[in-house]
């Protein structure tokens, strides 16, 4: 199951790394991920 983008967010602002990925986090990577963290809301959130 992936995980939400929200949890990325956390996980890379906090930098907890996942085992076998690359360590360190930078402005792209942040940016992709509050990107899909957008697009993860607008496809979930309530009508209205």
């Amino acid at each position: 199951m992936p995980q939400s983008p929200v949890k990325m967010m956390l996980d890379a602002a906090f930098g907890r790394q996942h085992p076998g990925s690359a360590g360190g986090t930078d402005a792209a990577v942040l940016q992709a991920v509050a990107e899909a963290a957008a697009a993860w809301w607008i496809a979930r959130r309530p009508d209205g």
